[in-house]
């Protein structure tokens, strides 16, 4: 039938007769989106496997200086530091703009006359969903793909578009593992 599986609702145990005996089966739990260990992920996850949480510049810098540091490191973004202070971020959309716009001259403009200071931040426990909202609809009403992650008032890196993505596709993937192994190994009836 159409729509239909041999498979009960993950919220139903099943009772299975196995040699004789009653068995009662409880659905593997499958992990709901974005989940590390069975715990909503966060942030502060997509930061932990990286050996530099971000790339700054300081806002006195050229942007010829900036599309450097972009490009030795295969960055997208840059946040621009002054001090501990965050002053703003330029990323390679900006680049762009700015070398639309300035043609030749574009290598002498300045970091901080160009870098976007209307920041939106997200915190370092805010849930990827909090997240994808936020590089989607946010107060600047342009989606960006570059997020700064705050951890108690300080800098503790930016996540990416990528970064989510890749994410999302490891847990797809882990999903999928979960999913295939749990109907392989179905009890069959009369078994």
């Amino acid at each position: 039938m159409l729509g239909m599986s041999r498979r009960p609702p993950s919220c139903i145990n099943t009772i299975v007769v196995r040699h004789g005996r009653q068995v009662n089966v409880a659905p593997p739990p499958v992990p709901t989106r974005y989940q590390t260990l069975g715990r909503p992920m966060k942030a502060r996850h997509l930061l932990k496997d990286r050996s530099q949480s971000y790339y700054s510049i300081t806002p006195d810098r050229t942007m010829a200086e900036a599309v450097e540091i972009m490009m030795k490191n295969n960055i997208g973004a840059l946040v621009v530091m002054e001090g501990n202070n965050m002053r703003g971020i330029i990323t390679e959309r900006d680049v762009m703009r700015i070398v639309h716009r300035y043609n030749a001259e574009f290598a002498t403009v300045r970091v901080r006359d160009q870098m976007a200071t209307d920041l939106v931040l997200c915190q370092a426990e805010d849930s990827l969903d909090q997240v994808m909202e936020l590089l989607f609809h946010n107060d600047t009403g342009h989606r960006i793909r570059h997020l700064p992650v705050m951890d108690n008032g300080n800098l503790a890196g930016i996540i990416s578009i990528a970064d989510i993505v890749n994410a999302l596709l490891t847990e797809t993937r882990f999903e999928n593992r979960i999913l295939k192994s749990y109907i392989k190994n179905w009890p069959e009836p009369g078994d």
